[in-house]
C-alpha cells in the first residue's frame, strides 16, 4: 500500500467516525431541544396558572370589600326609611318617641320571628 492509500483510507475512516460523531450530536440535540420545549411548556402553564390566581386573589381583594360597602350602604338606607316611615306614623298618630320606639320594637320582633321562625 502507498502512502496516498494509506492517507485515504485514514480519511476515509476519519469521515466516517466524524459523520457518527455527527448523528450522535444530531441525535442529542434533538432529544435536548424536545426536553427543552416540554420544559418550557411547563413552565408556561406555571405562570398562567400562579398569573391567573393572583388576579383571582387581587379581584377578590377589592370585590369583597366594595361588596360590603355596598352591603352597609343599602341597609344604612333602608334603615333611614324605615326610620322615617315610624317617624311620619307617629306624627300622624301623635305618638311620642318612646311610643314609636315600643312600636318599632314590636313590630321588628315580629317580622324576626316570620323571618327566622
Amino acid at each position: 500500500m502507498s502512502i496516498n492509500e494509506i492517507e485515504q483510507k485514514i480519511l476515509e475512516q476519519a469521515k466516517a467516525e466524524a459523520k457518527k460523531i455527527e448523528q450522535e450530536n444530531s441525535a442529542a440535540i434533538k432529544v435536548l431541544e424536545a426536553a427543552q420545549t416540554q420544559k418550557t411548556a411547563v413552565l408556561k402553564q406555571q405562570a398562567k396558572l400562579a398569573a391567573e390566581q393572583k388576579i383571582a386573589a387581587v379581584k377578590m381583594a377589592v370585590l369583597v370589600p366594595a361588596r360590603l360597602k355596598a352591603k352597609k350602604n343599602i341597609l344604612e338606607e333602608k334603615q333611614a326609611i324605615i326610620t322615617r316611615i315610624y317617624a311620619e306614623m307617629g306624627t300622624e298618630k301623635n305618638l311620642t318617641k318612646p311610643e314609636i320606639n315600643r312600636l318599632r320594637e314590636e313590630t321588628e320582633i315580629a317580622v324576626a320571628q316570620v323571618l327566622f321562625g
